[in-house]
Parts: C-alpha cells; sequence; structure tokens
C-alpha cells in the first residue's frame, strides 16, 4: 500500500463537491414531492427518537446520551436514534417529516461516497471522482437516505469503518487500530449486523499481529454497555432471524441477495459495471488495482455470502455491502486502456445514473422474487415520490380548528400494500397530531365520551355536520364533523 498519496488535482476536489451538491439538491427535491405517511418500520424508529428528542429538550442531557449508547430502545442498538433525536430536539422539535429533520438521512449515501472515494485514492484521481460517483448511484442506498431507517445509517457506518481499517492496513499504527475499533463499535450501535459486512473486510485488511487485537478490544469496549442489559433480548433476536419468515426452496434461498444485487440493490447497468471492474481488476497485475479489487470483492462478496447464511432475507439488507460497488466501478474506469472500452463504461456509468434518476421519479419494474422469498409483502425504499398524504393534512387542519377536547375515530382504512408496508390509517394518526402540538385523545367508536370532533371512514353521524374528503389511493372517503348544538 502506498504510505503517501499525493494531493487530489483542483478540478477533481470541484467535481466531487459537484456531485455532493447534486446528490444533496435532489434528495432534498424528492423529500418536498415526497407527501406519503412513514412506513410502519420507519415510525418504530421516529418514535424511539422522540424519546431522546424528550430528553433533550427537558433539559436532560445526560439521560439522552446516556439513551444513546446504553438505553434499551426494543430489539435494535440505540445510536441511530440517538443521533435522529438529537437533531430533532436541535430543530425544536415539530414534524418530522418537514425537510429539516427528514434531510439528515441524506447524508448517509453521502459519507458512505466520502469513505468510498478515500479507499480509491491509490488508483489516482479519476478512481477516486468516479468511485464517490458511483457510491451516490447505489438505487437502494438512496432509497434509504430517504427514509428513516438505520439500514441507512448503517451504510455510512459500516463503510466509515471499512475506510478505517483500510487505513490502518495502509499506515499501520496503534492509533489506526483504535480509530478502526471505535468505527467498528459504532457501526455495532447503529445496528447489530454490522459484523456481517465488515467480518470479511477485517480479516483481509487488519496486520496479522497481535496488536490488531486492540481494534477488538476497543469495539468491545464501545458496545458492551449496550449489550449486555439487553443480551437476552438481542438472542431472542438472533433466534427470530434465525427462524426466517417462511421456507423457501434453496435455489431460492441462494440466488436471492444476487437476484436482488441485480435488480433491487446496485441495478443493471451498475451492478453491470462492477462485474467488469471485478474481472478486470483480479487480471491487473497493478498492485494498487489489485489490492483495491480485493477490497471491494471482500466487502461485497463477502457480505453476501454471510447474509445469504441468515433464514430472515430483504433486498434492503445488502445495502451496506454495495459502497464497494464503487470500488469497483473505479477499478473498471482506471484499468480501462482503449478508447472503445472507456466510452462504453462511460456509457454504463451515465446508464446507472439514468437508472437511480428513473427509479426516484418513475416506479421500475422489479420482478417480484427480487424482492421478497415468499408473499409477503414486499417493501419498496428506492421509489418515486408520492404526493398524496392520504388525506391527513386535512385532518390535522380540522383537529386544530376544532375547540381542545377528544377526537372520535370512527372506522380505518388500509394502506394497501402495494403502496406501503404500515399499519392502517387510524394508527397514524395519534403521532402526527402530537407532532403538530396536537396531543389530543382519541376516543374509538365504542368509547364512551363526548368529543369535538369526528373523524369517520364510515360515512356521516346523526347530530353532525361536516363534509366529506375522498382519498382515492384509498378507495374511501373521509368524513370530516362537528357536533350540531
Amino acid at each position: 500500500m502506498h504510505s503517501a498519496l499525493p494531493r487530489l488535482p483542483g478540478w477533481a476536489l470541484l467535481a466531487l463537491l459537484l456531485l455532493a451538491a447534486v446528490h444533496l439538491a435532489g434528495g432534498a427535491g424528492w423529500l418536498l414531492a415526497d407527501q406519503l405517511i412513514f412506513d410502519g418500520d420507519e415510525a418504530g424508529h421516529v418514535g424511539a427518537a422522540e424519546l431522546i428528542a424528550a430528553s433533550w429538550l427537558e433539559g436532560r442531557p445526560l439521560d439522552a446520551l446516556r439513551t444513546s449508547f446504553m438505553g434499551p430502545l426494543g430489539v435494535y442498538p440505540p445510536l441511530y436514534a440517538g443521533l435522529l433525536g438529537a437533531w430533532w430536539a436541535l430543530l425544536d422539535f415539530g414534524d418530522p417529516a418537514r425537510l429539516s429533520v427528514r434531510g439528515l438521512n441524506l447524508l448517509w449515501p453521502l459519507l458512505a461516497a466520502a469513505a468510498v472515494a478515500r479507499m480509491a485514492r491509490p488508483l489516482g484521481p479519476q478512481g477516486v471522482v468516479v468511485g464517490f460517483a458511483a457510491a451516490l448511484m447505489v438505487p437502494i442506498m438512496g432509497g434509504l437516505g430517504r427514509h428513516f431507517m438505520p439500514e441507512g445509517a448503517l451504510v455510512a457506518a459500516v463503510s466509515m469503518a471499512a475506510m478505517a481499517a483500510f487505513l490502518a492496513r495502509e499506515r499501520p499504527s496503534i492509533g489506526r487500530l483504535v480509530v478502526a475499533g471505535l468505527a467498528l463499535g459504532l457501526a455495532l450501535l447503529v445496528k447489530q449486523t454490522a459484523p456481517l459486512y465488515l467480518a470479511p473486510l477485517l480479516v483481509l485488511l487488519l496486520p496479522r499481529r497481535p496488536r490488531s487485537l486492540v481494534v477488538l478490544a476497543v469495539a468491545l469496549a464501545v458496545v458492551l454497555p449496550w449489550l449486555v442489559p439487553n443480551l437476552a433480548l438481542q438472542l431472542e433476536y438472533g433466534g427470530d432471524s434465525a427462524a426466517g419468515p417462511g421456507l423457501a426452496s434453496l435455489p431460492r434461498q441462494l440466488g436471492f441477495y444476487p437476484w436482488s444485487f441485480l435488480w433491487v440493490g446496485a441495478g443493471v447497468p451498475l451492478a453491470s459495471l462492477a462485474l467488469v471492474g471485478a474481472a478486470v481488476g483480479l487480471r491487473s497485475r497493478d498492485p494498487a488495482v489489485r489490492s483495491s479489487t480485493w477490497v471491494a470483492l471482500a466487502w461485497l462478496v463477502g457480505s453476501a455470502l454471510l447474509l445469504t447464511c441468515v433464514p430472515r432475507k430483504y433486498p434492503r439488507l445488502l445495502a451496506p455491502a454495495l459502497p464497494a460497488v464503487g470500488l469497483l466501478a473505479a477499478v473498471a474506469l482506471v484499468q480501462a486502456r482503449q478508447l472503445w472500452q472507456r466510452a462504453a463504461l462511460w456509457v454504463l456509468l451515465c446508464a446507472a445514473l439514468g437508472w437511480m434518476l428513473t427509479g426516484s421519479l418513475w416506479s421500475l419494474p422489479v420482478p417480484a422474487s427480487a424482492e421478497v422469498l415468499d408473499d409477503r409483502c414486499p417493501q419498496r425504499w428506492f421509489r418515486p415520490p408520492v404526493g398524496d398524504d392520504l388525506g391527513y393534512s386535512a385532518v390535522i387542519d380540522a383537529v386544530a380548528a376544532a375547540p381542545v377536547g377528544p377526537v372520535r375515530v370512527v372506522g380505518s382504512a388500509e394502506i394497501p400494500c402495494e403502496l406501503q408496508t404500515t399499519p392502517g390509517w387510524s394508527e397514524h394518526l395519534g403521532p402526527l397530531l402530537r407532532f403538530h402540538g396536537l396531543d389530543r385523545e382519541l376516543l374509538r367508536d365504542d368509547q364512551p365520551g363526548d368529543a369535538v370532533l369526528i373523524i369517520s371512514w364510515e360515512g356521516a353521524r346523526q347530530g353532525w355536520a361536516g363534509s366529506a374528503l375522498s382519498v382515492p389511493v384509498l378507495q374511501g372517503e373521509i368524513w370530516i364533523g362537528r357536533p350540531v348544538r
């Protein structure tokens, strides 16, 4: 490995800044256009972040920090909720769907791309820029970076830990090994599946000397204060993951992640570019190119093999391994010698950008077998924005205009699987009202009590006056009324 690398030229730095700006601007535009309610999984993570935000806002910073690094927040580690909660509190709480809060997630693909760019430095300035650009074009990474999901943050955490291990190999020292251990521990606190992506990389990159155990020692020092009190729950979580959602044939189990990689994870053009990079990189006589290729393959293929051993399978679980595609794309472009080869690879890179833009604005045709193993409802994180808020804004406005008091909710509507995997319409209403400063008691139809407003999916009620709002996407209408005095 190179112990010293030349500084990047000005054109490369400018290209990186422009790519980062385009990513942030495009992501912000998508978030502003999307009005769809949080997915059910997202809602759970937002709820955990709300607890930590409350600690910050109530003047309990030590409680907030303790929960962010050690707190029991269900089966998932607390760091992602801690980061989101701190940011949310800094913005004085309010609606988490607004751009200033939701936009935090746009940073995760950017940090992953920055880590890839640093790891591509031995390939030269062109490799740095291509690696950064290709990493930002990974569809599932971009999709998760628009949602409140810990896998989005895990993409960044795993990439930063991979970069720290890479730097420890580049110039071994105790300080760099400590940083690698710290990065590994923080990745574990984002999600406990981090070792599935980092184990192959650490085996490849870390010096084969006893002092490399410093990495493990530091990582354990970071994660054990959370893990030990939550060990029983984590063992239960591991058992549930090992059980899986249902049985599928062995060929389906073995082929799920390669198939998902092609369609959902990287997309056909970027996957093709990565395969070219792997092929030419392994044949190269350039030590920097061969080293970068093996690092990328350990990250991507090693992760996929370990994930295949886990019965519970989702395309999003592959996302933290996919920054490696950026490194392989850089290898492919750097190794192209002839003009026609370079032109063909640039066409593939442009096609990858087109795939990313198309899937962000319109629904791409994706085989169902690339999304789920069985008949479960697939979760689609890489999707076009949905401009229909399912009638929630009208209901929030009506509650804000009504006198203070309980609100009665009659019936509900199922949000179709094709739109989103989430609980029914009425289950989201309480948190939404609270986020808008309207923490009202919600009464079910069979609960006693006087209400100042009625929200009904079952039509008008006698003694009430109001109006109906059509919600075509849910094939129904909401009737909003007040009692006639």
